[in-house]
C-alpha cells in the first residue's frame, strides 16, 4: 500500500489556500444560493486569519460516525486513510436506534468531537442548537478540494441564513431505481407488437392481455405508479407549474391520473388487491405467471431474473417506459439531494486540521484508492471505465463509503458504477436497461430536494403524504366517490398542505431563480 502514498505525502505538506468566492444572498430570508464567503469573523463565528498548520505535529482527531457494524479502526480504507493522510483518527458511533437522542446527549454535553458524519435527517434536526461551526472561510482556507469537488447543487441543503453548516454528500450515483418490468411475451402473444407509449395504448395492451390470458395485467401496491402519472404531469412529489411548486394532489392532473387508475380498477386491469399488495404479493403474482406487470428495482437482480426464468423459460422481459401526454411529453422523477452531512462541531480545538484532514482525503489520488483500492488488485481499468476484481474487491473495500466526510461527486459516481454494479453481469445489464429506459422520458428533481432543513414542512409532510396516499387509493378502489375530490383537497390543506405550500413557495420565490434550470438532470 505504501508505494501509493509518495503524491499522498507530498498533498498532504502543503497547507492549501484558495480566495474566497462571494455568495449571493436575500435581504429579506437571509437565504443564499452558493457556499460562498461571508464576513463571518465580524460575529465571532469564524476566524478571517488564516492560521498556519503545523503539519509535522498532527493531532488525533476524534471522528463520530452513523452506526454500521464494523470495527472502523481496523477496516482496510481506515488503516490506509491513516497511512495516506498521516492523520490518526479514532472513531466513534452513534447507535443504531434513536441515534438523535445520543446525538442530542452529545451536543448538550459539549463532549469534544473533532468532526462528525450525520445521516441527513440528524443534521436536519439538530442544525438548530448553533452546535456546528460555520465554515464558508474555513473551507476557503482549509478545505478547496470540498470547494470544488461537491457538486454545487448540493450546498443549498446546508446552507442556513448565508451559513455553510455542513459538507455535503451526495447520493452515490444519480440513477432510476424503482421500475416496472413487463412479460414482453404476454404483449407479443396479445398481438401488441410495441411497449405502450400512450395511456390509450396502454389501456388496449392490458385489456387484451386480461380478455385473452386471463393473468392480472399489472399489479402494484402504490398509489402513484410514476411510469403511468406521466402522463398527466406528475413527475415528482413536487411540480413547477407556472413558476410555482404544487405538491402532487394539486398538480392539474391529479384527478385525471386517479380516474385513469379508477378505470383500471373497475375494469379488472389492476390488481384488484391493489390495496392491500406487498412486495412480496406482487413478486409472487408475477413469477407464478399471473400478473404481466409488476414494481421492481435494479437492485433485486440478478435473484428476481433468475427467480422468473426459472419458473418461466419462455419468458421476455422488458421495462415499462413512462407513458406520454396529450401533448407528447414524458416524466420521471430522479432522486437528488443529500444523503450525509459532515460537520465541525464548535467545541472542537482542531477546526482547521479537521477540515486539512477532509481536504487531503479528496485530493485525486487518495480519493480514488479509498474509494477503489489498488488498480489491478481490487480493480482493472476496462477502456474508459474500470471493472471490480472479485473477491479482493468486496473483502477489502465493500465499506469504503463509509469513511467518506464529502466526495468528488463527479468521480465517485462514475466509480461506484463502475466497480460496485459491475459485481454481477445480470446487475449490470438490468441496471443500464433500466436507465436506458427511463432515458426515453425526461428526468426531473423534486424542487424541495433542494431545501434548507424547516421544522414546520417536517413536522407536516409525513402526515400529508399518508392521507394522499390513503385518499388516493380510496378514489382508485371505489371506496370514495370522484365527487368528492374537493373535500378531499381541503383534507389535505387543513392536515398541513396549505402551510408546507406556504412554506415551500416562500422558499422558491428566492431560489427558484437560481434553481430553475436545475429541475431537470441534463
Amino acid at each position: 500500500m505504501k508505494k501509493f502514498l509518495n503524491v499522498a505525502i507530498s498533498t498532504i505538506m502543503v497547507a492549501s489556500i484558495l480566495t474566497g468566492c462571494g455568495g449571493k444572498k436575500d435581504n429579506v430570508t437571509n437565504q443564499t444560493q452558493t457556499p460562498g464567503s461571508t464576513n463571518s469573523s465580524a460575529n465571532g463565528e469564524q476566524g478571517g486569519q488564516k492560521k498556519e498548520l503545523d503539519l509535522t505535529k498532527k493531532p488525533v482527531l476524534k471522528v463520530l460516525l452513523p452506526y454500521t457494524g464494523i470495527d472502523p479502526q481496523t477496516d482496510f480504507t481506515a488503516v490506509y486513510l491513516e497511512e495516506a493522510t498521516g492523520y490518526k483518527v479514532e472513531y466513534y458511533m452513534l447507535p443504531s436506534e434513536d441515534s438523535i437522542s445520543k446525538l442530542n446527549t452529545i451536543i448538550a454535553s459539549k463532549e469534544e468531537y473533532d468532526i462528525m458524519v450525520l445521516n441527513k435527517n440528524d443534521f436536519d434536526n439538530t442544525v438548530d442548537t448553533g452546535a456546528y461551526q460555520p465554515l464558508n472561510d474555513l473551507l476557503d482556507q482549509y478545505a478547496p478540494n470540498v470547494r470544488e469537488k461537491t457538486s454545487e447543487g448540493l450546498w443549498t441543503n446546508v446552507t442556513i441564513g448565508g451559513e455553510v453548516k455542513g459538507i455535503p454528500e451526495g447520493l452515490a450515483n444519480e440513477n432510476y431505481g424503482l421500475v416496472y418490468r413487463v412479460r414482453l411475451d404476454f404483449l407479443k402473444k396479445a398481438g401488441i407488437d410495441k411497449m405502450p407509449e400512450t395511456t390509450d395504448e396502454f389501456y388496449n395492451a392490458c385489456k387484451a392481455m386480461k380478455d385473452q390470458f386471463g393473468i392480472i395485467p399489472i399489479t402494484a401496491s402504490y398509489a402513484v405508479i410514476p411510469e403511468i402519472a406521466s402522463a398527466f404531469g406528475m413527475y415528482t412529489k413536487f411540480n413547477v407549474v407556472d413558476n410555482q411548486v404544487l405538491y402532487q394532489a394539486l398538480v392539474p392532473g391529479a384527478k385525471d391520473y386517479v380516474e385513469f387508475m379508477r378505470k383500471l380498477f373497475e375494469e379488472g386491469l389492476l390488481d384488484n388487491e391493489y390495496a392491500q399488495n406487498s412486495g412480496d404479493m406482487m413478486k409472487e403474482k408475477f413469477f407464478s405467471n399471473k400478473a404481466a406487470m409488476y414494481q421492481t428495482a435494479w437492485w433485486n437482480e440478478p435473484t428476481a431474473s433468475n427467480t422468473i426464468m426459472e419458473k418461466a423459460p419462455e419468458a421476455e422481459l422488458a421495462y415499462l417506459q413512462a407513458l406520454k401526454s396529450t401533448d407528447g411529453t414524458a416524466g420521471l422523477p430522479m432522486g437528488r439531494g443529500v444523503n450525509r452531512v459532515t460537520v465541525i462541531p464548535k467545541v472542537s480545538k482542531n477546526k482547521e486540521y479537521a477540515l486539512d484532514y477532509i481536504n487531503t482525503k479528496l485530493s485525486d489520488d487518495i480519493f480514488k484508492m479509498a474509494s477503489m483500492g489498488e488498480e489491478n488488485v481490487h480493480y482493472k481499468v476496462a477502456g474508459d471505465s474500470y471493472e471490480p476484481i472479485l473477491p479482493k474487491f468486496f473483502d477489502d473495500k465493500n465499506n469504503a463509503h463509509y469513511f467518506m466526510m464529502g466526495s468528488d461527486t463527479k468521480a465517485y459516481s462514475k466509480y461506484w458504477e463502475s466497480t460496485r454494479v459491475k459485481k454481477d453481469p445480470i446487475l449490470y445489464a438490468e441496471f443500464s436497461s433500466i436507465q436506458e429506459t427511463a432515458a426515453k422520458a425526461t428526468l426531473y428533481y423534486d424542487p424541495t430536494s433542494y431545501m434548507q432543513p424547516n421544522k414546520e414542512y417536517a413536522k407536516l409532510i409525513g402526515k400529508v403524504n399518508q392521507l394522499c396516499e390513503d385518499g388516493f387509493k380510496q378514489f382508485i378502489t371505489g371506496t370514495r366517490p370522484m365527487s368528492d375530490w374537493d373535500n378531499f383537497i381541503k383534507e389535505l390543506n387543513d392536515a398541513g398542505l396549505e402551510s408546507i405550500n406556504n412554506i415551500v413557495n416562500e422558499w422558491w420565490a428566492v431560489e427558484g431563480p437560481s434553481l430553475a434550470d436545475k429541475m431537470i438532470k441534463k
